[in-house]
């Protein structure tokens, strides 16, 4: 993908938050709650799947991106999804929106509402639904052409001289 989505911070009525991954509850000075990273998670979905955000329209400003987030409901993943997410997929664009349609459509849509009460009550209640969705399977167990696994990998957990305290326990 060539836009790029780290962005520094933004601040409303005290708040910190990063513009593209708010929900619309932040953006309103609403309560932040487990939706909100529900929210967060439907965004980050919708871009690793489709290649583009929910919200940003190519060429939108930082003003409209925060519009959209408040006003629109996005379109489905599977409308969405672009070259460049399919060739690193080693799929044609329409075999990527194929893959997507259905389940990880309902999915991302569910985490994306706009009210917070219609979406997942957390992130773990996401992950059933997802794991039991056949496209989500298939596209789990592939390895995109880069070489990286479109898995998040793990931290390392082993016990090393450098994440070992010398102090004894309280």
């Amino acid at each position: 993908m060539a836009t790029r989505y780290a962005t520094p911070t933004d601040t409303v009525a005290g708040r910190a938050f990063t513009p593209e991954f708010a929900a619309p509850e932040q953006l309103a000075g609403g309560l932040v709650t487990t939706a909100t990273d529900v929210h967060a998670l439907g965004t980050l979905a919708y871009l690793l799947l489709s290649g583009a955000h929910p919200a940003a329209a190519p060429g939108a400003t930082p003003s409209d991106l925060l519009r959209a987030i408040v006003e629109r409901d996005p379109i489905a993943p599977s409308e969405a999804a672009t070259a460049d997410a399919a060739s690193a997929r080693g799929a044609s664009v329409d075999g990527l929106r194929r893959e997507l349609r259905g389940d990880l459509d309902t999915i991302v849509a569910k985490a994306l509402k706009k009210d917070p009460a219609e979406r997942y009550p957390s992130v773990d209640a996401v992950r059933p639904r997802a794991r039991s969705s056949p496209a989500a399977a298939g596209m789990s167990s592939r390895t995109v052409k880069s070489g990286v696994s479109p898995q998040v990998a793990q931290p390392d957990r082993r016990r090393t001289s450098s994440n070992v305290s010398s102090r004894p326990a309280p």
